[in-house]
């Protein structure tokens, strides 16, 4: 247990400068931490390949940098706050995580985690040349070495100061999972900050908590996939319905591109949607497309130093053109599909669109009034993603009969956290039609200084708030808005 505390102390303490000076909170910033520490790992194992030396040569000036950076933000006070981020709000970011997350405990035995993650940490507590010999070397070719390299560079820096370790492994996986979901939370809280507070608040556990509907026994014991699907929900909730600085969104977007290949075609997703949003201002939408330039960074890293994609290998191109050709057995492939995506959370999805749909026709005035944005970016993202993922199964190298059904599970759980997502702002948004129902605002009322101004917030249009202002709180004192960096809470 000593390795396992010493690799995760590590990670927040290579992590927290970073975090605390994107949020100006020290709670939301140490949750923040391994995802901050996660990046720094990830750009020095890039380093590490294309300049040389060895993991830990790079870690270190680049943590150090870090701290430096973080000091020159707090002392000059430079931006806001992230609001809605009290103690409160991380009570319910984090206490409702607390019972899933013991699966931690479980014995570090995962295939995927050691064939994949935890064989590529070990390669990057090597030297350069071992690493780069490592990802074209076909009998590693199991082990997936196209995948970007954020969490095996990360369990690699815990393994650093606690020594190889695989419970560390495990546990520094899952702090990265978990910080992902506590931002996930933070998003929905954000993006409902306009609602009533105790509705916003349990929204934001209920998505965070929806995790782990899709492939619960994994989240814990070394899989990435939700990890990704966490910090690239987030970012995106935070760009097309949220509010704030760019900063933190974009960082997790990175996150996701930087974990798996299906994070960054996510990212991807979200950045042609919040480009085709501001189509007008093309220029706003810029910054969404680092996370994109960060994924095929990698990707050209990769495939410089020979790592190759399984489903581009044993003729991947071959499969592609049968696919746009409408080939017969890529129909029977669809079908195939789509049956296991209907299974496998399916129902769920489509639960939640009758939810979006009801919410479209009776509710909207009431969204439109606590400041949630427009619902069809959230779907436009999960219907792109779709397609994405069925398109994955078509040209996949494997039989469906074995690939479906050992990862269908793992990889619906992005459309259904994007339902959830949506499903829980439309529930914010009833609970304030019921406690509000009427939508004509109050008569003013005369006081001694005159007229009072009726005010139920700033007027919003219909796509939400403008982009990057935070909605006011409307309800509670516990809340927060932003506030220049080191100045009192109200």
């Amino acid at each position: 247990m000593t390795a396992v505390l010493v690799a995760l102390a590590t990670v927040v303490v290579i992590g927290w400068p970073l975090a605390f000076a994107l949020t100006g909170r020290v709670l939301l910033g140490t949750l923040l931490a391994p995802l901050t520490a996660g990046l720094v790992a990830a750009v020095s194992a890039v380093l590490m390949i294309v300049v040389g030396g060895r993991l830990v040569f790079w870690l270190v000036p680049l943590a150090l940098a870090s701290f430096v950076v973080a000091f020159v933000v707090h002392r000059r006070q430079l931006g806001p706050s992230a609001p809605h981020a009290g103690p409160v709000d991380v009570a319910f970011f984090t206490v409702p995580l607390l019972a899933p997350a013991i699966d931690v405990l479980q014995s570090p035995i995962s295939w995927d985690s050691h064939a994949i993650y935890w064989t590529r940490a070990g390669a990057f507590t090597q030297d350069s040349a071992f690493v780069r010999y490592h990802l074209g070397d076909v009998v590693y070719r199991y082990s997936h070495t196209d995948y970007p390299p954020l969490v095996p560079a990360s369990v690699a820096t815990g393994w650093a100061t606690g020594g190889v370790d695989f419970f560390s492994a495990q546990f520094v996986t899952t702090a990265l999972t978990l910080s992902a979901i506590v931002m996930l939370a933070y998003a929905v809280r954000v993006a409902t900050a306009g609602g009533p507070v105790w509705a916003s608040r349990v929204a934001a556990s209920a998505v965070a908590l929806g995790v782990w509907t899709g492939a619960p026994l994994v989240l814990a014991a070394g899989y990435t996939d939700h990890l990704w699907t966490a910090a690239a929900v987030a970012g995106g909730l935070l760009l097309l319905l949220g509010s704030g600085p760019r900063a933190l969104p974009v960082l997790l977007l990175t996150v996701a591109a930087l974990t798996k290949n299906e994070g960054l075609i996510a990212a991807g997703i979200v950045a042609v949607v919040v480009t085709a949003r501001t189509w007008r201002a093309p220029l706003r939408a810029a910054p969404v497309w680092v996370p994109v330039g960060a994924g095929v960074l990698w990707s050209v890293v990769g495939r410089v130093f020979h790592a190759e994609s399984d489903l581009l290998a044993n003729g991947g191109g071959e499969r592609i053109v049968q696919v746009l050709t409408v080939h017969p057995t890529m129909r029977f492939r669809f079908d195939q599909t789509v049956d296991a995506m209907w299974s496998a959370g399916g129902k769920l999805v489509a639960v939640a669109a009758v939810v979006a749909v009801v919410g479209a026709l009776l509710l909207r005035p009431y969204r439109t009034r606590i400041g949630i944005g427009a619902d069809w970016p959230l779907w436009a993202v999960l219907v792109l993603f779709g397609g994405a993922l069925v398109f994955t199964y078509l040209i996949s190298p494997h039989r469906l009969t074995w690939h479906l059904p050992t990862s269908i599970d793992r990889t619906m759980v992005p459309l259904l956290v994007l339902a959830s997502a949506s499903a829980a702002c439309w529930a914010v948004t009833a609970v304030e039609a019921f406690l509000r129902p009427s939508l004509s605002p109050p008569p003013a009322t005369v006081t001694d200084d005159g007229p009072a101004v009726p005010d139920d917030g700033p007027a919003v249009p219909d796509d939400g708030p403008a982009r990057f202002e935070v909605p006011r709180q409307r309800e509670s004192s516990e809340s927060t808005v932003p506030t220049t960096r080191g100045a009192e809470r109200p």
